[in-house]
């Protein structure tokens, strides 16, 4: 999991763990009957991405994380930013 990182500089520090933030609530899991999140929202990948992003994001410094990349094939990927402020 070395890829995971809350700036484009910094790893994410051992305390804020992607595996607590995106493994151990995805991983081997039926996303629609496992995961409450998905219970009330479609388990699409651009879905995936914001629920890993939020996950992150609670664990992240404020305003470090910038973006999640979801892949579903070699050629095809989902990017998600967070939010845009109004």
């Amino acid at each position: 999991m070395d890829a995971f990182k809350c700036t484009a500089d910094e790893p994410i520090p051992s305390s804020l763990s992607p595996q607590e933030a995106i493994m151990e609530p995805l991983d081997h899991k039926n996303l629609d009957k496992d995961v409450p999140y998905f219970m009330d929202t479609v388990s699409t990948t651009e879905n995936v991405a914001v629920f890993i992003w939020d996950n992150l994001q609670k664990r992240c410094p404020q305003g470090t994380l910038y973006k999640v990349k979801v892949y579903e094939t070699d050629k095809n990927a989902v990017v998600y930013k967070g939010e845009e402020a109004a």
